[in-house]
């Protein structure tokens, strides 16, 4: 699920109380226009990380991955 507005993707989430198994990657994703200051924030397993960052270029910048069972 997502909410966004016109110029940026402000969060997602996911509603289930447990993701389904697999492999997950988090990226960020710059498109257009000036380079764009981020935060992206994880909260898994009881533990919250923060990844402030900037992208620009059409650029695609890989934040974390992880395997749930």
């Amino acid at each position: 699920t997502s909410t966004s507005t016109k110029e940026r993707l402000r969060s997602i989430f996911s509603t289930r109380s447990a993701l389904p198994a697999g492999s997950y990657r988090v990226t960020v994703k710059h498109y257009s226009g000036d380079p764009t200051s981020y935060s992206v924030r994880i909260l898994r397993s009881g533990t919250v990380r923060t990844y402030p960052g900037s992208a620009s270029g059409n650029a695609e910048t890989e934040i974390a991955s992880f395997n749930l069972p």
